[in-house]
């Protein structure tokens, strides 16, 4: 009797242990928290696991993995885990240990799956030591900056964080970058004044960290940039073709010392130098870039609109982008990526191949993933060959254009006072060979630039002397290069020259000309010779 009470106690307790034996862990705050309050991840990363393996459906198909990635605590469950693996929990505890603000930034983070979704899906993500910089980074900008913690701030603060936050050398001149983190509060501030182009609203986490890699030299030299295309070349900004700027960068060799942005515009250079004035162009206005490396030749690379096109080089399948990536397969990342949705689904499902222990389901599950994603290297799904004449570009070589003619009638002629005479550059009665375009950008009138490399580039203007004498003429206008000049001719007096300052592309004025005028109304021509651009505001002359 004693022993059947006594089996019968032992029964009865094992029925009252075995549900707890058996109750599978889920997924919970409560053991998130403790484990980033302790700075112990390894057992929590080991039941992510367990979790997540337990979690594979009977039968592997493409509708029953989607069905998984709609369940909101699975993706999140994923993100976690992934976010470990690619951490360590040691590091990653370490790193919680350190400091009671990296554990508030780990708490939002690894609940907050669409901020995880960006991070982990960005590409880059470093593992180990460099993990731990990364977040070491991202948590001093999200403490200092609320902002950073959504929308395109939040994608820039992350896109920062990948690309190393250290100081370093600018390749192209001896001085030293600010870090990082002044990265991220110049295009924030950039984006909040409207200096930036308005694609820059609509790029990915992958794409920004292109944006911020090519930056690559000290902030002034990339305001000067958009402030000298601004007043130069606006053209180029209302056409969203900003790097074609780099045509103006002549080919070949010079003697002029390079010690900013600046001094590359007047200088000149072959393919690398080019090739790196075009990347900071890019970084200035926002636009995602990469170098290029093509046998005997360096290039860049740009997303334009919705493509990526090679820029003053070959095409693609010449390419070796920067990493040793094969351009083919930069072209197929691109494409990838452009399907986010599908591409987000893959990335997924290749994480949850990862945490699993079955290698044949690991092996399915990956299969689907590689399918979810329309993969091409063609370049014509994303990107565009270089057009031919910036291949000859490329090569320094230089179309001359032939002289044409245009008159656009009865020129109004503007006296400011009794001994002053101003005119608008585009209030020309005749021309040959230039452009006009629309100041930027406030709008405030038209500018009249004589084009590069031309043999015949002329204004004419009809004035109207309120007396014989001597005038002195000056101009206002933009020059990015040394040793320019303008001819001057009244009638059909002889030609003086104005020797144009260098005013780095911005508005400045020019040495004051004497010239003698004639009573009454007169034609008075400027003209350029085969040499670099400039542009014209509006001309002035004033009795001495």
């Amino acid at each position: 009797m004693n022993s059947r009470i006594s089996y019968f106690s032992v029964f009865c307790v094992a029925l009252l242990l075995f549900p707890m034996s058996v109750r599978a862990w889920e997924p919970n705050a409560k053991d998130l928290d403790s484990a980033i309050r302790s700075g112990d991840f390894g057992s929590y990363h080991t039941n992510l696991a367990k979790w997540l393996n337990h979690k594979t459906p009977a039968t592997v198909t493409e509708d029953a993995l989607k069905s998984l990635l709609k369940d909101a605590v699975f993706v999140n469950t994923l993100d976690q885990h992934q976010f470990l693996s690619k951490s360590g929990a040691d590091k990653l505890g370490a790193f919680a240990k350190a400091d009671q603000g990296n554990r508030v930034f780990l708490t939002w983070l690894m609940k907050d799956t669409n901020v995880m979704d960006l991070y982990l899906e960005a590409g880059g993500v470093p593992t180990g030591d460099a993990s731990i910089t990364t977040l070491t980074f991202w948590s001093k900008v999200f403490h200092a900056d609320p902002d950073s913690q959504k929308g395109i701030c939040l994608k820039l603060a992350i896109a920062t964080a990948l690309m190393h936050p250290v100081s370093f050398t600018d390749e192209r001149t001896p001085r030293i970058t600010q870090p990082y983190e002044g990265r991220y509060l110049y295009y924030k501030k950039a984006h909040r004044d409207g200096e930036l182009l308005p694609s820059f609203d609509h790029l990915s986490v992958w794409e920004y960290q292109k944006v911020v890699e090519g930056m690559g030299a000290p902030p002034e030299d990339l305001t000067w940039v958009r402030q000298m295309i601004q007043t130069w070349r606006p053209d180029l900004i209302r056409n969203n073709r900003v790097v074609k700027i780099v045509s103006e960068v002549r080919y070949g060799h010079s003697p002029i010392p390079i010690v900013d942005m600046a001094s590359v515009l007047d200088a000149g250079g072959i393919c690398g130098r080019r090739s790196y004035f075009g990347r900071k162009t890019c970084a200035a206005f926002g636009i995602p870039s990469i170098g290029i490396l093509q046998p005997k030749h360096a290039a860049l690379a740009c997303k334009t609109g919705d493509a990526w096109q090679v820029e003053y080089g070959a095409s693609w399948w010449a390419s070796t982008c920067e990493g040793g990536m094969d351009g083919s397969e930069f072209v197929a990342e691109a494409v990838a990526r452009s399907h986010a949705i599908e591409f987000s689904q893959s990335e997924h499902l290749k994480w949850f191949a990862s945490a699993l222990t079955a290698k044949e389901t690991q092996k399915a599950i990956t299969a689907v993933a590689v399918k979810l994603v329309p993969r091409s290297i063609d370049p014509k799904a994303m990107a565009h060959d270089p057009d031919t004449k910036s291949e000859m570009e490329a090569n320094g070589l230089s179309k001359k254009t032939s002289a044409t003619h245009s008159s656009l009638g009865t020129q109004e002629v503007l006296r400011i006072d009794a001994d002053t005479i101003h005119i608008a550059a585009d209030n020309f009665h005749k021309m040959a060979n230039v452009m006009l375009y629309e100041s930027y950008p406030d709008g405030t009138g038209k500018q009249v630039n004589f084009q590069k490399n031309l043999d015949s580039s002329w204004l004419d203007y009809i004035i109207d002397a309120p007396k014989a004498g001597t005038y002195s003429l000056i101009l206002r206008l933009a020059a990015p290069n040394r040793n320019q000049i303008l001819n001057v001719t009244v009638g059909t007096g002889s030609t003086a020259t104005i020797n144009i300052p260098n005013t780095r592309g911005l508005w400045g004025m020019t040495p004051a000309l004497d010239i003698k005028l004639e009573k009454g109304k007169q034609t008075l021509r400027i003209a350029a010779p085969f040499q670099r651009g400039i542009a014209i505001k509006w001309i002035e002359l004033k009795q001495k």
